[in-house]
């Protein structure tokens, strides 16, 4: 029994052991199990690999450390150098030197991408497609929840706090993840969170002294079978019976996965833009077969939603066969183009993309492999079906549209009139937009007489800025920011473009698509279409001539637009190499010189139109502030408990003589039964009066209470008493009395008295 007594007290004056292999396997499986629930979020599985690839790697390096003694501040920078090391050969290879030293370039390209995906993730909903960004933050989030729960079980040895980490990955993938695949990751988590209660029971019963000395392997054998059929039947019972029971089938109390109406609002093309631009993906999405190359549009965004800086369009289609309603008329000035798309990796699974690339405006559907539906106001083509609903790899479809040509000079001539329903969705404009659009609208456009001028005016504007997809992180302005530094891919060019036009009067979207791609090799006009030709441009309505293209984004250019434009094709270092007939003009358009005493056109006083509704359910989007606020809560709940239990390690490992040993034994005694029952020893009270007081309450045993109470005072005036005996008594009265409360005190009690922040100022 001295040997036993022995290594109690060695147990609670130096670092915990080496923790048996059963348990640290038991906690290795914890977040790669709650990491599968990844595969609710995503339209593939790779992000979901990627997660529990990360989560092994950090419990790998995690045991090293910690097998070499390494103390825990030291094994989290480590940790996350690691981490970064990881990210960097993953996402940002061709910036580290001798190909595996991060540089500042690696940083910076990081600290973009987790911007893009901090940005994003609000954006979409489930399943969407893997981005680079949403993969990288599921490494990042399973790499730091291993770390953290090899710290909990491992180091600190508790029972209930490793599982936390993993209950977070798994709360996020079940509250925001789609319907597929609920079963097999409850299983899967719910199967390792068993694993973990068995095998931490069994190692807790293992090095207790609740058993006889010839009972030692029985007892704990006996317990861990009880305890896994046990588990077993309860995972058992929540996967198969829980569905069953009456009224599981009924309308949640609160959707976390807003609907959509009759009128289709899948996810926005504009989400997606930086990321295949940022990454210069060389992922072919389609190619083409046209005679005349063109930018390749999917649709107009007509919302601008301010909370989330993000295009948006919710609009309704109708189905899509043989001759349909261009807006764009067919006669002598302009032209009919007949081409066909098919389509390469322009699709990710389950929830891939629905937009057909069309050229400006369709007129016809000749041919198609699939069923397509139609929105004559946005001029846009989609793949017919369900928001889930997408194009597959091979399929085709040819079309026939008018496409428009202007002059400058028929451009300038316009009408000034705008029609009441144009007026309403197009000149709309949120109304948290800073003055700063309209005064630098205004001052960009001074002297310019005709719409056309005006909008003419802001693209040469625009085309004096820089273009770079290496921006510095977004600020909560996103858009004066682009304003200051002047530098930007076309999303920024294209969207405060078409805030600033609404802001003057007029009318103005954002078109989303892609440049007109690269020529492929042997095959006469054919165009392959890669990530990396994503693109967006305004579009500005222009009386009679209806929707005109412009071209803010330096570098790029529209074929065919020149003549009014003044703007010659270009796109990703990339020029067509087919003649294009309808743009003979090679000099350069500039908004044309006006008297401003002999101006005739538009009162250029900015017009506001009210906003007017549009007819469908938006998804519901978390507003940032109450996003942080979970964060927060999320951190504080994880936190408190292992913040606690670092404290009570630490004072444990300062404990190196028989005095203090007893000492912090009575010092963890008072806190528990402050934390557990709420019994606060008072600054007059003695210790032997504090355990007369505590112990009358019926949870308590009063000798083992009056017992710690007399060594700790005998300790104290008396030090050279304190034996390694004496001590090892201090420290098993300790435990008998901190047991008998956890038995007696609820956890959920003892767990909301930890968390309640008064204590801090106690």
């Amino acid at each position: 029994m001295a040997g036993i007594a022995g290594s109690q007290l060695g147990a609670a004056m130096n670092e915990r052991a080496t923790p048996p292999l059963p348990l640290e396997v038991a906690s290795a499986l914890l977040v790669p199990a709650a990491s599968y629930g990844f595969v609710r979020l995503f339209a593939d599985s790779d992000p979901m690999l990627a997660a529990i690839g990360s989560a092994i790697a950090a419990t790998l390096l995690a045991a090293v450390l910690r097998r070499l003694r390494v103390p825990i501040v030291l094994s989290l920078i480590v940790g996350i150098a690691a981490l970064g090391l990881v990210l960097s050969q993953r996402f940002a290879p061709d910036t580290q030197r001798w190909g595996f030293v991060p540089t500042g370039d690696t940083l910076d390209q990081l600290g973009t991408l987790l911007t893009l995906g901090a940005d994003e993730y609000r954006k979409v909903r489930a399943p969407i497609e893997s981005l680079d960004s949403f993969v990288a933050g599921v490494m990042i989030a399973a790499w730091l929840m291993a770390m953290l729960t090899d710290w909990a079980a491992m180091r600190l040895r508790l029972a209930f706090e490793p599982v936390l980490p993993a209950i977070l990955i798994f709360g996020f993938s079940a509250v925001l993840g789609a319907g597929n695949d609920r079963l097999s990751s409850t299983i899967v988590f719910g199967g390792a969170v068993v694993v973990w209660a068995v095998a931490q029971r069994w190692s807790t019963l293992r090095d207790s002294f609740v058993w006889l000395v010839n009972d030692e392997k029985r007892g704990p054998q006996t317990a861990l079978r009880s305890a896994a059929v046990i588990g077993a039947v309860a995972l058992g019972a929540a996967v198969l019976v829980t569905p069953r029971l009456p009224g599981s089938d009924a309308e949640e109390i609160y959707s976390f996965r807003a609907t959509t109406a009759p009128t289709r609002s899948p996810i926005t093309p504009y989400v997606e833009i930086s990321q295949r631009l940022v990454q210069q993906s060389s992922v072919a999405l389609f190619t083409v077969e046209t005679e005349v190359p063109h930018y390749w549009r999917v649709s107009g965004l007509e919302t601008y939603d301010g909370a989330g800086s993000v295009w948006t369009t919710s609009t309704s289609f109708t189905k899509a066969e043989g001759d349909l309603d261009p807006l764009v008329e067919s006669n002598e000035s302009n032209q009919v183009l007949t081409y066909t798309v098919t389509i390469d990796g322009l699709t990710t699974g389950d929830v891939g993309e629905i937009w057909a690339p069309t050229v400006y405006s369709v007129a016809k559907v000749v041919d198609s492999s699939v069923d397509l539906s139609w929105n004559r106001d946005n001029a846009t083509l989609t793949i017919d079906g369900d928001d889930s609903t997408s194009f597959g790899r091979g399929d085709f479809y040819t079309l026939e549209s008018v496409v428009p040509t202007f002059t400058a000079d028929q451009l300038r001539s316009a009408t000034t009139d705008v029609p009441d329903d144009i007026a309403a969705t197009y000149l709309t404009l949120p109304s948290d937009l800073t003055d700063r659009i309209l005064t630098e609208a205004s001052a960009v456009v001074a002297g310019q007489a005709t719409p056309y001028d005006q909008a003419l005016a802001l693209q040469n504007y625009f085309r004096a800025f820089d273009y770079s997809t290496e921006l510095t992180p977004r600020t909560s302005d996103p858009i004066g920011q682009f304003l200051d530094e002047r530098v930007g891919f076309c999303q920024q060019f294209a969207g405060t473009y078409a805030l600033m036009a609404r802001a003057i009067g007029l009318p103005a979207r954002v078109a989303i698509g892609y440049t007109w791609g690269d020529k492929v090799a042997g095959q006469e006009n054919t165009y392959q279409v890669r990530g990396k030709h994503a693109h967006a441009w305004p579009e500005v309505w222009l009386g009679e001539y209806g929707w005109v293209a412009f071209e803010p984004t330096p570098n790029r250019g529209a074929p065919g637009s020149s003549s009014y434009t003044g703007v010659e094709p270009g796109q990703d270092g990339t020029q067509p190499t087919t003649a294009d007939p309808a743009d003979p003009a090679t000099t350069p358009v500039t908004a044309a010189p006006i008297d401003p005493s002999q101006i005739d056109g538009p009162d250029i006083v900015p017009t506001q139109a009210t906003p007017t509704a549009i007819p469908t359910s938006q998804p519901w989007k978390m507003p940032r502030w109450l996003l942080g606020l979970l964060g927060l809560g999320a951190l504080y709940i994880v936190g408190m408990p292992l913040l606690r239990r670092l404290q009570i390690e630490i004072a444990r490992s300062r404990a190196d003589s028989p005095e203090k040993a007893v000492d912090l034994a009575w010092r963890e005694t008072v806190d528990e039964l402050n934390r557990s029952l709420d019994l606060q020893r008072q600054p007059a009270e003695t210790r032997r009066e504090f355990a007369t007081r505590a112990a009358q309450d019926r949870r308590l045993e009063a000798n083992d209470l009056d017992r710690l109470s007399e060594l700790a005072t005998m300790v104290r005036y008396d030090p050279g008493r304190a034996t390694p005996e004496v001590a090892q008594s201090a420290v098993a009265t300790r435990q008998a009395i901190v047991g008998r409360v956890h038995e007696r005190v609820p956890l959920a009690t003892r767990w909301r008295r930890q968390l309640d922040p008064r204590r801090w100022f106690r």
